[in-house]
């Protein structure tokens, strides 16, 4: 019984996930366009690392902890490419006192999650 109420109890978190995770994506990029146009209108109210950061943490146990075969993850490379993407974007933001080797680094740690990610051991892929 225990069992099943974990099982049961994951399968509600990653249903979730599902959810906040295109939610977030998709609400940090208008929030990212309209702060373009108007530099305060967003981040003089809202920190927008929040989304990032429920971005990422959603994204990555959909792509860690998703393992039906008829699941949310026929759209696994999208997602791997859209977390790379966050995670790229994250790190060129919080490197800004390193100047141009910041360009450098945010292409490295980039590339090391998206060959992370891609090449998790899976056996239900």
């Amino acid at each position: 019984m225990r069992k099943r109420l974990l099982n049961n109890l994951g399968q509600l978190i990653l249903n979730i996930f599902k959810i906040l995770f295109p939610v977030s994506v998709i609400t940090f990029i208008i929030y990212f366009i309209i702060e373009n146009f108007k530099v305060g209108i967003i981040s003089n109210y809202f920190d927008m690392h929040y989304l990032l950061l429920i971005a990422l943490v959603s994204g990555f146990f959909l792509l860690m902890f998703n393992h039906k075969k008829n699941s949310y993850l026929p759209y696994k490379k999208l997602l791997s490419i859209i977390l790379t993407l966050l995670i790229i974007f994250i790190s060129f933001q919080y490197l800004q006192n390193i100047e141009k080797m910041r360009y450098f680094i945010s292409l490295l740690i980039g590339l090391a999650t998206y060959i992370i990610i891609n090449l998790y051991p899976s056996k239900y892929d």
